[in-house]
């Protein structure tokens, strides 16, 4: 017994979230088990080869939480340490206390995904986390958080052998009774808890151990990361201040617009949009060029910019100039959009069925998939029911049923389509896409539990001041506008320059 005890006494001395005399190291984080149900409270650490026997090893959903999480940390963080992205980084996991009394060598789970995810994090930037801290969250594809399972066992569990954990990392959803003695801090994404956990700030731990050519080599890295886009990327915003940090150490001057161009289009992925700087453009090889004139168009839509005639011309000049490359196709997606945001719908449709047909000569179905989501919010705001039909029986059918494509892109047609309908007054077939429940990202299920609302009793009533509004529109409560007005003013003075007021609702929402 008195051999057991002393075990325990060594374990207990190495955790730093157990000993305040402890200093916490780099790429360590606190996670939390149940075992017929009792908590097991672990330490999770980041090693760079095969875990040793005396490790608890992660398996099935445990291993793939951990595969994920890795994934998504060095997608955006690997440019600072390239040398890891070759290794066969590994978390294993040091036992803390088990109060069941049995051998946890196999763990299991997703509950651990927000604890990897910070370990590596916190390993790749070789900042320890800061030591009162226990994250408790699963993790998504695209970084945002979920509630776990038995939190008030692991809170037992936590306060018996874990003293210096203070702070619980938690999802914004998860429900909790007793959270006593803990300072609980509610989280959507990932970046979110990484800049929680950490004890200074991200971007300033990034940037400021990176050398002159280490800059460089990042700056290069996010203008691709930018330019060439990813829809799994942890957080734009987290890109923007990287980006902006960066480009503030750049004495280069094509090194500094390169994080400038960074900062920008992450800024308008974040929903803050606004022109690209593309005075440089002239100097860049075609196929870039038409990268960042679709990025240019898609900003000077979202910011509503006037005096972009210069770029429209050049837009719609660099695509006569390379008919059917990938990039020119961007670029008519982008003037599509474009000419439908000034209501110019001839104009934008023509734009983006030249588009969906060169992308489906192109073998591409998602790509597809963009310009044909963007034809049919058009059609559905403006009422367009026989040719909305057509658009569904044709290219919406074909890339729905092509084998290529993704369930995120039959997500986003889905919500299409049904708001489309919905638009027209076509209900019932609206309800049919609106619950077709694919794996997609939270921003695009939110938005179709929106349009769900709108049909009665299928979703939450709106609480949002501004969907109120607009559902209140939708009664033809034109009174609803002076919510919008006092909101708003600019967006719906220009909106209402173009559409009369009993369509605001419907323009809105496109």
């Amino acid at each position: 017994m008195r051999l057991l005890e002393k075990r325990r006494e060594a374990r207990l001395a190495r955790v730093a979230c157990h000993n305040a005399g402890t200093a916490t190291e780099p790429g360590c984080a606190v996670g939390v088990s149940i075992r017929e149900g009792k908590p097991a409270v672990w330490q999770l650490r980041v090693v760079e080869q095969a875990p040793a026997r005396e490790h608890a090893e992660f398996v099935d959903s445990a291993r793939e939480s951990e595969a994920l999480a890795r994934r998504l940390v060095l997608r955006e963080l690997g440019a600072i340490r390239p040398e890891l992205l070759g290794q066969p980084l590994r978390l294993v996991a040091e036992e803390i206390e088990d109060e069941s009394g049995g051998s946890l060598q196999r763990l299991t789970g997703r509950s651990f995904g927000l604890a990897q995810g910070l370990a590596v994090a916190s390993y790749v930037l070789q900042q320890p986390l800061r030591r009162e801290v226990a994250a408790l969250a699963t993790i998504e594809a695209d970084g945002r958080l979920g509630p776990v399972g038995g939190l008030d066992v692991k809170l037992r569990g936590l306060r018996s052998w874990a003293s210096c954990v203070t702070t619980l990392l938690i999802a914004h959803d998860q429900e909790l009774e007793d959270a006593q003695g803990f300072n609980v801090v509610r989280l959507k994404r990932l970046d979110e808890a990484l800049s929680e956990a950490l004890e200074i700030d991200v971007e300033a731990a990034v940037v400021e151990q990176l050398d002159e050519a280490e800059r460089a080599d990042f700056a290069r890295t996010l203008f691709r990361l930018t330019v060439r886009g990813s829809p799994h990327v942890i957080s734009w915003a987290l890109v923007e201040r990287l980006a902006t940090r960066l480009g503030e150490q750049l004495a280069d001057l094509e090194l500094h617009w390169q994080a400038r161009v960074a900062q920008f289009i992450a800024s308008r992925h974040a929903g803050r949009g606004r022109p690209l700087p593309l005075d440089r453009l002239h100097s860049l090889p075609a196929a870039l060029q038409l990268e960042l004139v679709a990025h240019g168009v898609q900003a000077a839509c979202d910011a509503c910019s006037v005096g972009t005639d210069e770029l429209i011309v050049s837009a719609k000049r660099l695509v006569e100039d390379h008919p059917g490359h990938a990039g020119t196709l961007k670029v008519l997606g982008a003037l599509g959009r474009f000419h439908a945001a000034w209501h110019e719908h001839e104009l934008a449709i023509a734009h983006l069925s030249r588009a969906t047909e060169c992308w489906f000569d192109l073998l591409s179905a998602n790509e597809a998939n963009r310009a044909v989501c963007e034809w049919l919010r058009i059609l559905g705001a403006a009422g367009r029911s026989a040719e909305l039909d057509e658009l569904l029986d044709g290219p919406v059918r074909r890339i729905q049923q092509h084998p290529d494509t993704t369930d995120i892109s039959r997500s986003f047609l889905a919500l299409a389509a049904g708001r489309a309908l919905l638009d027209v007054g076509q209900e019932e077939r609206a309800r049919d896409w609106l619950v077709r429940d694919y794996w997609t990202t939270r921003a695009v299920q939110q938005c179709r539990l929106r349009q769900l609302s709108r049909l009665g009793a299928q979703a939450t009533p709106p609480t949002d001041g501004t969907q109120l509004a607009l559902t209140r529109l939708d009664q033809g409560d034109l009174g609803a506008l002076d919510a919008l007005r006092a909101n708003h003013p600019a967006e719906l003075s220009r909106l209402l320059d173009l559409v009369p007021p009993t369509a605001v609702a419907r323009w809105w929402r496109y």
